[in-house]
């Protein structure tokens, strides 16, 4: 998948992972990955919250059938509109994966990962990244470095379908649904 595939705006079907919350009369999907004590607002969400707009009735119905799950990582699909989703659809779907232990010890270093891993560290705060890690191995022990964020940035995107097939990947919690 090309990372310009990730990218979205105003209009655009999505999918996102969070934890959902509430804050006064509003839902929240949270979709931050790493918590602090600093990350978290009054209302128990962070700053990578999104408002869910029109679910009501889908947030009620998924509570009920499934109470434990709805504390878990959701799944919501719906339309992204000014920085808020209208909702479609919820329900549950796998945790929030960890990052890839470090390889076995036969995995050949590859130093063009390297240089992605320091690109990534560099622009961690503008491209919004939570979390990366440069040791990531594929199915084939391929070496690759993975970063997870809230959203992917035209920029970002540009830059990691310039570097060579497989060696970035990105793992947002909110992503075009591929139609």
């Amino acid at each position: 998948m090309r990372a310009a595939d990730l990218v979205f705006g105003d209009g655009d079907r999505v999918i996102a992972m969070g934890r959902l919350v509430r804050d006064g009369d509003e839902w929240w999907l949270d979709s931050r990955r790493v918590l602090t004590l600093a990350s978290r607002t009054a209302g128990g969400r962070s700053e990578l919250s999104t408002k869910l707009v029109g679910g009501e009735t889908h947030i009620k119905a998924f509570r009920k059938q499934d109470a434990a799950a709805a504390k878990a990582w959701l799944h919501v699909i719906g339309v992204w509109r000014r920085g808020a989703i209208t909702v479609e659809a919820i329900g549950a779907g796998p945790g929030r994966p960890d990052l890839q232990a470090a390889p076995p010890p036969d995995v050949p270093h590859n130093p063009l990962v390297d240089s992605v891993a320091s690109a990534l560290d560099h622009q961690a705060r503008e491209w919004g990244i939570e979390a990366w890690a440069a040791d990531a191995v594929d199915e084939f022990g391929t070496p690759f470095a993975v970063a997870e964020l809230f959203r992917v940035s035209r920029e970002l995107a540009t830059w990691a379908d310039e570097q060579p097939d497989g060696l970035v990947r990105l793992d947002p919690s909110v992503r075009r649904l591929a139609e």
